[in-house]
């Protein structure tokens, strides 16, 4: 079967159950021992450290544990077992991974499902537990494992799960289409904005062509093809470098969210990231900034990266989300850039049109200016264009910079930026 005709082909995931002949071929016994000698192992071990609840590590939920399940001694265990078995033992796989107890066995063996499914079968398996709702804390989990183990080629994969997801949320128009689908599709879809070639973005639009309107796969769908075409729109040499940051980027999303802040969220992720020792390129970088995608973690790993080509990137996002959280983000990572041309740019908010207060360039040029900035503050502090209360607060960061720039006493309990007074 073409690789397209698998993109389009319906999933067989009612086919559940063992066959006779996988029956027979496999034996559970010694699949079982396998799965528990290798899930016992030392090296297997800090994949599952610190869960709280469910599978620790992998069916634990987000932002629960240290290290998760594309740790390479968890994808070498994977690979071996799969090796070592075939696809004869899929089903097995699938069983053990939808099973409620033995956690690391369990998520040992949906690694080795996944290490299988580049092959029609397995990939029947696998997508029956995807689109299990009892698998929704697990489907990023899982797709990061698709592409931790089969990289760029596991596109086919990836296009079938979305023409089935899409098939699903479809399929009845009168009913509100499941969560669970949406999840897998919205996560083959982001997936395949990272390894996609022309034919899947050819593959894209045909399903987005069918869905018409009030489309419930029309989001996933066209921010798919939106980062197809950036990552295409690169020099050929470049493109394999932007693909991988654009699979970190997502990862970095899909277990740090879910926090009661978009902003906490953000900046998790962009510490998971810099903790790992990933740093993302500017060119993939400004894609999101741009507007075309969520801009929150991009300008939380552009401030973590203190990446200064990012600049001007970093200014318009504060102008265009003025008044919002996204603002005052773009803000604090210009502060975090920390150059002059940085501290020039949060002087250029710093006009009566701007919500000076809300995104806060004040309280980051009196945290982090200098000299020149606290100039420009003195000048700005007596600039009649302003209304009184805009240069009360001018002028508190002015005396807050002052302060600290001569390493006054005054300045230490002022705790972290300046008082603005009261309006």
């Amino acid at each position: 079967m073409s690789r397209r005709g698998m993109g389009i082909g319906v999933l067989l995931i009612g086919a559940f159950v063992p066959t006779p002949l996988a029956t027979a071929q496999t034996d559970e016994a010694a699949l079982g021992r396998d799965l528990a000698a290798a899930a016992e192992a030392p090296c297997w071990q800090p994949v599952y450290a610190e869960g709280r609840r469910g599978l620790p590590g992998v069916m634990g939920g987000p932002a629960i544990v240290r290290e998760r399940c594309e740790a390479p001694a968890t994808l070498r265990a994977a690979r071996e077992l799969a090796r070592r078995h075939g696809e004869e033992a899929a089903p097995y796989w699938a069983r053990r991974a939808g099973e409620m107890s033995t956690p690391p066995e369990r998520g040992l063996a949906l690694a080795t499902l996944v290490a299988l499914a580049d092959r029609p079968g397995p990939a029947d398996r696998l997508a029956g537990l995807l689109f299990d709702e009892r698998m929704s804390g697990n489907v990023g989990v899982a797709f990061s494992l698709i592409v931790d183990l089969h990289g760029p080629s596991a596109r086919p994969l990836l296009e079938r799960l979305v023409a089935e997801a899409c098939r699903r949320r479809r399929a009845n128009p009168e009913r509100p289409p499941s969560l669970q689908s949406f999840l897998v599709l919205s996560r083959a879809a982001e997936l395949l904005g990272a390894v996609g070639d022309e034919g899947t973005r050819d593959f894209l639009r045909g399903l987005l062509a069918r869905g018409g309107k009030a489309d419930p796969c029309a989001l996933p769908l066209r921010l798919a093809l939106d980062a197809i075409d950036a990552r295409l729109s690169q020099p050929e040499a470049e493109r394999a470098a932007w693909g991988r940051d654009a699979i970190e980027f997502v990862k970095a999303r899909w277990f740090h969210s879910g926090s009661i802040s978009a902003e906490i969220d953000a900046c998790r992720g962009a510490g998971w990231l810099a903790g790992r020792g990933v740093r993302l390129g500017v060119p993939f970088l400004r894609f999101p900034l741009s507007g075309r995608a969520s801009a929150d973690l991009a300008v939380a790993v552009a401030g973590s990266q203190r990446e200064a080509a990012l600049i001007p990137d970093l200014a318009r996002v504060a102008e265009r989300q003025r008044g919002g959280y996204t603002s005052s983000m773009a803000v604090a990572a210009l502060g975090q850039v920390g150059t002059r041309e940085a501290m020039d740019a949060l002087l250029a908010m710093v006009r009566p049109d701007f919500p000076m207060r809300i995104a806060g360039p004040l309280s980051v040029l009196a945290r982090d200016g200098d000299a020149t900035t606290l100039r420009a503050l003195v000048r700005l502090a007596t600039d009649r264009s302003f209304d009184a209360a805009d240069r009360a607060d001018i002028a508190a960061a002015r005396d807050y910079l002052a302060a600290r720039l001569a390493g006054r006493p005054a300045a230490s309990p002022m705790g972290d930026g300046p008082q603005f007074p009261p309006r």
